[in-house]
């Protein structure tokens, strides 16, 4: 069972990744940075899929790596890219992030502890137990979800 939801989350990031990619090649100022943030987002939850589907053989060097690529890339990182100024035409961000700037934010933050509560039991650690770390994996890819389906135009 738990290999069918982690088939159907890993579905839904490259989905939205690969669009999000293609849509925003011609950006430019706080967008492009904007999108090479998200870009780094998706690269790094697509290496953390792979490195799930390997199961009990990663590395925690590459994990980490990993959850560093998460946690530098949310949180305020990611909400300072997100000004009145840049919610252009060629933006996919719904400008109703400016008003309900609380639970964007609450996302943002709730991504950056997420992936830092990971990597900090990362550095505690010799090894997680698999399902923990599946279990992470799972609550930062719900939180990606939930920011793209409530602030992300189509």
């Amino acid at each position: 069972m738990w290999r069918l939801k982690f088939v159907l989350i890993l579905f839904i990031i490259l989905g939205l990744t690969t669009n999000f990619v293609v849509a925003h090649e011609d950006t430019t100022g706080t967008v492009k940075e904007r999108t090479r943030l998200m870009k780094n987002l998706g690269e790094a939850m697509k290496a953390f899929s792979l490195i799930l589907r390997a199961q009990n053989n990663y590395n925690i060097e590459s994990l980490s790596s990993i959850i560093r690529k998460i946690t530098d890339n949310s949180g305020e990182n990611l909400t300072k890219l997100f000004l009145e100024k840049s919610m252009d035409i060629t933006s996919r961000a719904n400008p109703s992030i400016l008003d309900s700037w609380p639970d964007f934010s609450r996302i943002a933050s709730d991504l950056f502890n997420e992936s830092e509560r990971l990597e900090r039991r990362l550095e505690s650690s010799e090894r997680l137990i698999f399902n923990e770390v599946v279990k992470s994996f799972r609550s930062i890819a719900k939180t990606c979800k939930n920011c793209h389906t409530q602030f992300r135009r189509n």
